[in-house]
């Protein structure tokens, strides 16, 4: 998954690696304020919530929002508190059945592709 370490090595250095490896991760996992992606720390939350917006706001006005805006639609920013971001969707779709996907799959799947401290999405009214 995005937040997953995948560590491949054949079979036979694993004897060699393995202890290192072990003790690179417990260390790691000691000090999150090292590893969390741009070494986020949580009283830096009022930060991060400005970058997710400004991500937010160019997937609205790129490659999302063309693709809302093509099918009669709007997508606007609502909110981004606490790595949640709130969009309002309006236009043709309010109501569209694919409305939901287009969120899911289109505007949050861009977004948590382009940032990892995206904790979620939700449409106003949900």
């Amino acid at each position: 998954g995005p937040r997953s370490v995948l560590i491949t090595a054949d079979s036979s250095a694993w004897r060699r690696i393995g202890p290192a490896v072990r003790a690179a991760l417990t260390d790691a996992l000691r000090t999150p304020g090292d590893w969390l992606p741009n070494a986020m720390v949580p009283d830096d939350r009022a930060s991060s919530d400005r970058a997710i917006e400004d991500i937010a706001r160019d997937v609205i006005r790129t490659q999302v929002g063309d693709y809302v805006r093509s099918h009669g639609g709007r997508i606007e920013l609502v909110d981004v508190c606490d790595g949640v971001v709130t969009v309002d969707l309006g236009g043709a779709c309010r109501g569209c059945r694919a409305a939901h996907d287009t969120l899911r799959s289109g505007f949050e799947g861009e977004l948590r592709r382009r940032c990892r401290d995206v904790v979620g999405v939700r449409a106003r009214g949900d």
